[in-house]
């Protein structure tokens, strides 16, 4: 990963073009990003830190860095930002794990 600053300044722009060049879409994201964000039977601090999580398994820098800016924003502390991480690690190895037994089955019947 680059140095943090870099990294959000690069998001920044990337936005910034989206935002100029396919307006329709980036007003569209940013009305689901509204709904999914706003108070509900989870709090924001607890739905950025599930998106912490959800931003480790797939890989997102871009979304590491809004999430984790966004959670800490909300009060969340950087422990539970490591703890959701961790899940996050779990998540992106885990299903790898269990699509292992696929390769096991796929194996066994190209071997018989």
């Amino acid at each position: 990963m680059k140095p943090v600053a870099k990294a959000i300044e690069e998001r920044n722009e990337c936005q910034q073009k989206i935002k100029e060049e396919m307006p329709d879409l980036y007003e569209g994201f940013g009305s689901l990003l509204q709904s999914t964000y706003k108070d509900g039977h989870l709090p924001l601090k607890m739905k950025e830190i599930v998106a912490v999580a959800c931003s480790v398994a797939v890989q997102s820098e871009s979304c590491v860095l809004a999430h984790i800016k966004k959670a800490i924003d909300a009060g969340a502390t950087k422990e539970e930002i490591l703890e959701a991480g961790a899940i996050g690690v779990e998540m992106g190895g885990g299903p790898s794990l269990m699509f292992a037994k696929d390769a096991i089955d796929v194996a066994e019947a190209l071997i018989k």
